[in-house]
Parts: C-alpha cells; sequence; structure tokens
C-alpha cells in the first residue's frame, strides 16, 4: 500500500504550465524593472549517494535541473568536488550564456 505525501505537490511545470526542461529562474532582488535571470543547469549523476536524501535528483524531479548522461559534453562552467578553481564574476558571461553543471 502506497502512502500519499503530504503537503503540497510540486509538478516542476513554469507558470505557463509548461515544464522547465532544465531552466532555473534566478531573481537577482534588486529594484530593476527585469530582475529575472533564466540559467541552463545539468547535472551528471553518477549514483553514488543515497537516492531519498540526494538534492540533484529531487531538482531533477521538480525539473529544474536536466540529468546528463555519463560521457555527454557541456559547454558551460562544471562544478566538480574536485575542482581547483572557484567560480568568480568572471565566469557570469559563460554561465549566462552556457549554463553551469554539477557533478554528482
Amino acid at each position: 500500500m502506497r502512502r500519499r505525501r503530504k503537503g503540497p505537490s510540486h509538478s516542476g511545470r513554469g507558470p505557463d504550465g509548461q515544464r522547465s526542461g532544465g531552466v532555473a529562474v534566478i531573481t537577482t532582488g534588486l529594484d530593476e524593472e527585469d530582475n529575472t535571470k533564466f540559467i541552463k543547469l545539468a547535472m551528471w549523476d553518477f549514483g553514488q549517494c543515497d537516492v531519498k536524501r540526494c538534492t540533484g535528483r529531487k531538482l531533477e524531479r521538480f525539473g529544474f535541473i536536466r540529468a546528463l548522461k555519463i560521457g555527454q559534453k557541456w559547454g558551460g562552467v562544471i562544478l566538480s568536488p574536485l575542482g581547483r578553481k572557484t567560480v568568480s564574476k568572471e565566469d557570469a558571461k559563460v554561465i549566462a550564456k552556457f549554463g553551469a553543471c554539477v557533478v554528482d
């Protein structure tokens, strides 16, 4: 017998009812007319963490991030636990144009 979830259901759909497809909406919080930016987000999931506690899989389930196949190329910034450099302001143009991807 399956249990029903308590609380609101999250469908991963935007205001227009369409799936977001790995695009996150970032609000800058500035007092400008258009303070929203869309950033492409993706991840390579190696399946090494607990499925129930994995934030990457949860974001994928809600439609905020896109899962990539192992070996699939990504043109934007890649965030890895073994990275040697930090993300800086110089990376903002690359992230805005191509997006960011994480190794999970």
